[in-house]
């Protein structure tokens, strides 16, 4: 990935960045140093940034599992919360609102600050920021 970004420097000018589905972060490492650190690489896998900036829904059953308690580990998974599910409800009249919403959320739950969606997404307004800070105040992540 990263030699295929570096040629697009040459190839692409307006060329701005990717987003890397790929659960290898080594290939996403290797993404962001290219070019001299000039791309943006927004991570598109759900799965990794999910685990990343929301461990308290995982490290439970993986330490279960590394604990060898297999059926401690198996019923962490469902009664935990799914981040995402507290958005469920705001998909009705958010179609395609999914990355300004999560990262709505992620401001709200973490130090990062990963600012505001930019165009073509339209940002939510301060009634729906207002309405995903209630719904992680109801699984109490907030």
């Amino acid at each position: 990935m990263a030699t295929l970004l570096n040629e697009a420097a040459s190839e692409l000018p307006t060329f701005q960045g990717i987003k890397y589905s790929s659960t290898d972060l080594e290939g996403a490492a290797a993404a962001l140093r290219a070019n001299n650190r000039q791309y943006a690489v927004f991570l598109g896998s759900n799965t990794v940034w999910k685990l990343m900036f929301f461990p308290c829904t995982w490290v439970p059953s993986r330490q279960g599992v590394w604990d060898s308690e297999l059926e401690s580990a198996g019923l962490c998974l469902p009664t935990k919360p799914h981040l995402s599910d507290s958005f469920a409800l705001h998909w009705d009249y958010l179609v395609g609102a999914w990355i300004p919403s999560m990262k709505v959320a992620m401001n709200f739950i973490t130090p990062v600050n990963v600012g505001k969606s930019r165009p073509p997404l339209n940002n939510l307004t301060e009634a729906q920021e207002e309405e995903i800070r209630d719904s992680l105040k109801a699984i109490s992540v907030l």
